[in-house]
């Protein structure tokens, strides 16, 4: 199945549950399974949405293309400083399942932006 027939707000929207299952599994339980089952997991989550959303910020503003993924690339940087500053906290009291909680819960916030910002944003012809 070609991917590029599927509409962009898909894509996001099983790239952003891919990442919600991926932290939920380890917030139920972390073990080796778990851990490769959500590794596999936000592999898929990374690979349809994150290149989506590359794609997306390089179409939406093509003349401003190096500003837009300077700021995605913040975006980026930012979201895992503060990731790995929590992975800190987490792991100084042994509360992991703390940390993938909130990451699952950061990520539903996530996919219902990015894929409904996306679908919206299609919609207007753009």
């Amino acid at each position: 199945v070609a991917l590029r027939y599927w509409p962009s707000w898909l894509l996001l929207l099983i790239g952003g549950v891919a990442l919600v299952a991926a932290y939920a599994v380890l917030g139920w339980e972390i073990s080796p399974l778990t851990a490769l089952i959500a590794a596999s997991l936000m592999g898929l989550g990374w690979a349809l949405a994150h290149t989506t959303m590359q794609t997306w910020m390089t179409d939406a503003v093509a003349d401003g293309r190096a500003i837009g993924m300077s700021f995605f690339s913040i975006a980026l940087f930012a979201g895992a400083s503060v990731g790995a500053a929590m992975g800190n906290i987490a792991a100084a009291e042994s509360h992991f399942d703390y940390l993938f909680v909130g990451s699952a819960v950061v990520s539903v916030v996530f996919v219902a932006a990015a894929s409904g910002g996306r679908g919206r944003y299609r919609e207007k012809g753009h």
